[in-house]
């Protein structure tokens, strides 16, 4: 009578063991379910229309992998982590959003002629700015560009577009942009700062930590 009793206990545990177990697997594959579908909510919520052929094919790429990577996890913990990786596609540029280039680099592109480079040159040696102002919506698409580009090369920090702020203005040359920008995440030391960079035998002179960038929309 008592192995019998101890038998039925036994099977009890096991089938409990294993309803739990199917229970459990259950539950992942819905939360597997669920997390893929949040994956292709977010990215639809871009809107293509938004972004070159490029940028949203890195998007598409993105949602891709991190609905494979849900297929692959063992547990919610990976899961979430594979969620929250797809949407790293929050990175990727939107048309228009525009790219940042040194004056070297903007040059060598052809963005900037040599008159252009003696021209911001002008401004910046003559310790003027430029006497047009720029829109508001170029003003943003800077400063949303410049926290972008801080992310990438600096995960860890939480950049947003309104720390950033436009120093000096210098000009735009054919929808090229000559701004300095603020730095708001790394600090300075305190010393006179009084340098010289030659760019394509152009001389800009530099009394300030801030060098000149050109901001340029996406081609």
């Amino acid at each position: 009578m008592l192995k019998k009793t101890l038998g039925l206990v036994i099977a009890a545990i096991m089938l409990l063991g294993v309803f739990g177990l199917t229970a459990c697997n259950g539950d992942l594959a819905q939360y597997k379910t669920d997390a893929k579908a949040a994956i292709q909510t977010y990215a639809d919520a871009k809107g293509q229309v938004n972004y070159c052929t490029d940028s949203w094919m890195t998007i598409c790429n993105a949602v891709t992998a991190g609905k494979a990577a849900v297929d692959a996890a063992k547990n919610k913990d990976k899961v979430d982590a594979a969620v929250a990786t797809a949407k790293e596609i929050n990175e990727v540029r939107k048309e228009g959003q525009g790219m940042f280039y040194t004056l070297q680099e903007a040059y060598g592109e052809g963005l900037l002629t040599m008159q252009d480079l003696q021209a911001i040159a002008d401004f910046l040696n003559g310790g003027t700015a430029s006497s047009t102002e720029l829109s508001d919506e170029i003003i943003e698409r800077i400063k949303e560009a410049a926290a972008i580009d801080m992310r990438n090369k600096e995960p860890a920090l939480e950049t947003k577009a309104e720390d950033f702020n436009i120093l000096k203005y210098y000009g735009t040359y054919n929808e090229s942009v000559a701004v300095i920008l603020n730095d708001p995440y790394h600090e300075y030391p305190m010393e006179i700062v009084d340098i010289w960079i030659e760019v394509a035998g152009v001389s800009f002179h530099y009394v300030g930590h801030g060098t000149i960038t050109i901001w340029t929309k996406n081609k």
